[in-house]
């Protein structure tokens, strides 16, 4: 049975480190934030899988099995759904010790992992996934730049494995094979069919034309609302998107664009949001959805890193027209960004057999899976164009805005009782102070840090994935006798950059506090972060 809104318990993550090494079933107890999630009538949403640590890509075999790559953790899990209820009952680890090994595909009984620098293959998969084999290396020969070096890979129509290879850096012009989509051989030589591309980490072929789409990650420090994402259609290969000298339909690159003018290029079939972090996308071609979102395009944004407002953690639909041209870029699933702090960021889509969406969380380390409660056509097919377009691939015409501006003053989070804790949150002064970490790099590269068990009451350790970057060091220190405020205190031994964000339980007030790159000096917060924290807490009258 598929659980939907509200959901019971789930996984921590804590647990979830060690339940991803010996492929257990859940375990533990939180409160499940699937409510937080909202979607249009008639959708609800479970988990297809929890503790999947770091869970990004997603594949599948003809029979079922769900594959899933991950990043900092090096592992690649195999999900099975043995009885069809919508839920994955079994789990295993089919690789680990591996280098960023985000991308994942599947042909012919066999499993493509894709490293930063090579593809591997681990053929009869399905027959082994409790004593998975060697891999057989495809090849080790693409280049070893970890900036964007992680990888999305899928067959195409032609049989042929496609492999991005994204910029080494956030703007520079380097040569082939850099910001390219590569098309690859089964003896690892390839061919290269898009070039202009900084980021892709998701593509997929229309159903119908069998054109190759895919999301790119616009380049940063360029503003909050500059440049957008972009969702593009290679129509004939070897065209250019763009980049380093274009970005979106015509914002020509400060430091490069003078070489080269965006009319050169081939424009976005869509301008997404600025610094959403576009990712995984698929063409809807179930039929469990209603009528309107078959053969329209979903797509994960991770959500900003870098924007003083936060945008991204969403699941978004394109919406095309009869002749394959978008006309709509809107909302499917929000939630994960909740007063700008995010406790989610989906990453990957996928459609099953059955119809449902199933989509990547690689913060919460689970899998989620959208159906609707038709589970079948209820709406009349909508009326056909009176006028298509005879060129299916025109210039798009701009679009709406897809980011209007935030509310500037929005209303304060609802207080929802103390903290819990977890591998991730770090609880102070009796679950007063729910404290989370995040860190990232100069170009953009983010992740989460965890807690280390040794937290106490008052102070604690984060620690990342990263071995030469490893330790923050959290403490509130109370001097409510005497200030009548809190003191929140940050030091660091990384030279990554990171924010810590701490929200007060009783209030729902959240103060955050960064760190550039670089800056590895200790970070100590206003003294006044909590003007109201000594006051008690007003007791819930219900």
């Amino acid at each position: 049975m598929v659980r939907s809104v509200p959901a019971g318990p789930r996984l921590s993550l804590q647990l979830a480190l060690v339940a991803s090494l010996v492929g257990a079933g859940l375990g533990g107890a939180q409160v499940s934030r699937l409510s937080e999630i909202e979607l249009p009538d008639g959708f609800s949403v479970g988990f297809f899988a929890e503790g999947v640590v770091g869970a990004r890509s997603l594949a599948q075999s003809p029979g079922g099995t769900v594959f899933v790559g991950t990043r900092q953790v090096g592992r690649v899990h195999a999900l099975v759904d043995s009885d069809g209820d919508g839920v994955a009952d079994e789990r295993y680890v089919v690789a680990s010790g591996l280098n960023s090994p985000n991308g994942v595909a599947f042909r012919n009984g066999s499993l493509y992992v894709a490293e930063i620098s090579r593809i591997l293959r681990y053929d009869g998969i399905e027959n082994r996934l409790d004593s998975p084999p060697q891999p057989f290396v495809v090849t080790d020969r693409l280049p070893t730049d970890t900036d964007h070096g992680w990888k999305f890979i899928r067959f195409g129509p032609d049989g042929r494995l496609y492999v991005p290879v994204g910029a080494p850096c956030n703007i520079c012009n380097e040569a082939d094979p850099y910001n390219a989509i590569l098309r690859m051989a089964g003896d690892g030589s390839y061919e290269i069919v898009a070039r202009g591309v900084r980021n892709t980490v998701g593509f997929d072929w229309h159903p119908g034309t069998g054109r190759l789409w895919f999301t790119d990650n616009g380049r940063d420090w360029l503003g909050d609302n500059q440049p957008p994402d972009e969702l593009n259609v290679l129509t004939s290969h070897g065209q250019h998107f763009g980049y380093p000298f274009c970005h979106g339909r015509n914002i020509s690159d400060p430091e490069f664009g003078s070489l080269r003018a965006c009319s050169e290029f081939r424009p976005p079939a869509q301008e997404l949001g600025p610094h959403v972090a576009a990712l995984g996308m698929r063409f809807y071609t179930g039929e469990a959805f209603p009528q309107k979102y078959r053969g329209q395009i979903f797509i994960a944004e991770h959500g900003s890193w870098n924007r003083t407002d936060p945008i991204g953690y969403r699941v978004m639909v394109v919406r095309l027209n009869s002749a394959g041209r978008p006309t709509a870029y809107e909302e499917f699933a929000t939630g994960w960004l909740q007063n700008g702090s995010a406790w989610g960021r989906p990453v990957d889509v996928m459609v099953r057999a059955d119809g449902s969406l199933l989509v990547s969380d690689d913060r919460l380390g689970a899998v989620y899976r959208f159906e609707h409660e038709s589970g079948r056509n209820t709406e009349p097919d909508p009326e056909p164009d009176p006028d298509p377009d005879p060129d299916p691939d025109p210039d798009p015409d701009p679009g709406p805005d897809p980011d209007p501006e935030p509310d500037p003053d929005p209303e304060p989070p609802p207080t929802d009782g103390p903290c819990k804790s977890s591998a991730e949150t770090l609880c102070l002064h009796d679950g007063r102070y729910d404290v989370r970490v995040e860190w990232w790099t100069g170009d953009g590269e983010t992740g989460s840090a965890l807690v280390v068990p040794e937290a106490t009451q008052d102070s604690g350790l984060f620690r990342f994935f990263d071995a030469d970057n490893w330790e923050i060091l959290i403490k509130v220190l109370n001097g409510c006798d005497v200030n009548d405020h809190y003191w929140v205190y940050g030091a660091s031994t990384t030279d990554l950059g990171y924010a810590i964000r701490v929200r007060d339980t009783a209030t729902g007030t959240v103060r955050e506090y960064r760190n550039d790159p670089g800056q590895p000096a200790a970070a100590i917060t206003d003294a006044r972060a909590f003007p109201v924290a000594c006051e008690e807490p007003v007791a819930d009258a219900g």
